[in-house]
């Protein structure tokens, strides 16, 4: 029970000026950008971009993923795989992965920089559908003993499976930068922008580590030997995606009035090698230990990024933006290990990988 009078008279005295504490490094903060942007309106130009600096950053990265492959065979060997085969394409999709990346670039020149971005998140709101089909674009198809009949099928569905997904992505790159154009300054009349734009080396890291459970068999036309639809319980199956390599590409910047700027980079590489492994433990036919079978494929990277930004102080920055990584490859081997221990290879025909999304950088430059 509260008491009244004075008791409550000290509680709520004591709660204001709590209340006026806490307040103080929001005014303080709302104050300093008050009088930053003050001084820029003042001014109206661009300070001129520091030549030598450290800059660390962080990044929150509001993204989804996706990634695929697909393998293939003859089903008849007297025919090519090119007129009729089979195959499976495994699609993996995460969404609403907040991943935070930081990263830290050093200019000990004015023409070179250096940097490191590393970034890690786990995620368990994805899906995972494995698809097996038949494709035959000029024959008509019928399977015994079910007597279902596929004219000219394109990839047409025999089996539908789909689990629940969970994980953990990780990404990681180092990058050098050689300066092209050094502060170029386009002047008008009343403004002047600086403008840097660089060649850009690197080496990046790409990684999604999926754990399928909860599998329901959503189609099944009785032409594989696949279980009605329903729930298949004791799922507990993975999947490892893994790129790397190195790559190359340009990034610009601009310096605005009034405190504000804009950055761009895109990479691209020919010359990146993938790594798949899975394991699927419903499989008793399969290898009992991981991986039961396994991917090799070289491929390409492409990476782009967008961000506008406004800086109150020469030190510290503010940047809102979007990322995007992709990685494709387009043939490849896809090894698999039986339980009696013999192994088939079959032709990986595509693989890819995507990452894209929003994100808001804070950077401190010393």
């Amino acid at each position: 029970m509260r008491l009244p009078c004075l008791s409550g008279m000290r509680e709520r005295g004591r709660s204001r000026f709590h209340g006026s504490l806490a307040a103080m490094p929001a005014f303080a903060l709302c104050a300093f950008f008050a009088l930053a942007m003050a001084e820029a309106a003042e001014t109206g130009q661009p300070a001129e971009p520091i030549p030598e600096y450290i800059k660390v950053s962080v990044t929150p990265w509001f993204s989804s993923g996706m990634g695929r492959f697909q393998i293939s065979f003859p089903l008849d060997n007297s025919i090519p795989k090119s007129e009729i085969a089979t195959g499976s394409t495994l699609e993996f999709q995460d969404k609403n992965n907040l991943m935070y990346l930081v990263a830290a670039e050093i200019r000990p020149h004015r023409r070179f920089s250096f940097d490191f971005q590393y970034g890690d998140s786990n995620f368990n709101a994805g899906f995972c559908r494995d698809h097996d089909w038949i494709d035959a674009a000029n024959y008509i198809i019928t399977f015994q003993p079910s007597g279902n009949v596929y004219e000219t099928p394109h990839q047409t569905d025999l089996s539908l499976s789909q689990s629940s997904l969970s994980g953990r992505t990780t990404v990681m790159s180092v990058d050098g930068y050689a300066r092209l154009i050094y502060n170029a300054a386009a002047r008008t009349e009343n403004d002047t922008i600086y403008h840097n734009l660089d060649l850009l080396l690197g080496y990046s890291w790409y990684d999604d580590r999926f754990r399928m459970r909860n599998l329901v068999q959503l189609l099944s036309t009785g032409d594989l030997p696949t279980p009605p639809p329903g729930p298949i319980p004791g799922q507990d199956s993975t999947y490892n995606f893994h790129w790397e390599g190195f790559k190359m590409g340009l990034r610009e910047e601009l310096t605005l009035p009034y405190g504000f700027h804009a950055a761009g980079a895109f990479a691209y590489s020919p010359f990146v090698n993938y790594r798949g492994e899975g394991f699927w433990n419903l499989r008793n036919d399969l290898r009992r230990t991981p991986p039961c079978f396994v991917h090799i494929a070289h491929g390409s990277l492409y990476e782009g990024r967008l961000s506008v930004g406004y800086s109150p102080i020469r030190a510290l920055s503010a940047d809102f933006g979007y990322l995007i990584m992709y990685y494709n490859a387009k043939s490849g081997t896809d090894t698999t290990y039986f339980a009696d221990g013999t192994e088939t290879q079959v032709d990986l025909d595509r693989v890819w990988s995507e990452r894209k999304g929003w994100n808001l950088t804070v950077s401190l430059k010393f």
